[in-house]
């Protein structure tokens, strides 16, 4: 195939698929909001959230929900042990949800 036939497939081929980005290509325009709650009501809500303390001013004063039994230090080493001792850990860098590796010996 020479320099001109491969140019021309391009071209053509470029010149078909401008077809597929026209039909779709309308714009929708941003609509106007519509509020259904009073700026007087909104202020209300604002100043209730003030009085309550659970206004959040910027991510440093975040404070992330506890969302479990959190665990210590030894109970985590613990956990690990008794992972290590039943071979239940996997070597670095697997994601899959093979079978544990038994006595260093791998499947490759």
């Amino acid at each position: 195939m020479n320099i001109t036939t491969l140019a021309a497939v391009a071209a053509v081929s470029f010149a078909t698929s401008l077809g597929a980005y026209a039909e779709g290509s309308t714009y929708d325009y941003a609509q106007p909001v519509i509020s259904h709650v009073s700026r007087a009501a909104v202020v209300a809500d604002l100043n209730a959230a003030r009085a309550a303390g659970a206004l959040v001013n910027g991510e440093l004063s975040y404070v992330a929900p506890v969302t479990g039994p959190t665990l210590t230090r030894a109970d985590v080493a613990t956990e690990l042990a008794e992972a290590r001792n039943n071979h239940e850990l996997l070597r670095s860098g697997e994601f899959t949800f093979a079978e544990p590796i038994r006595n260093g010996s791998s499947r490759s």
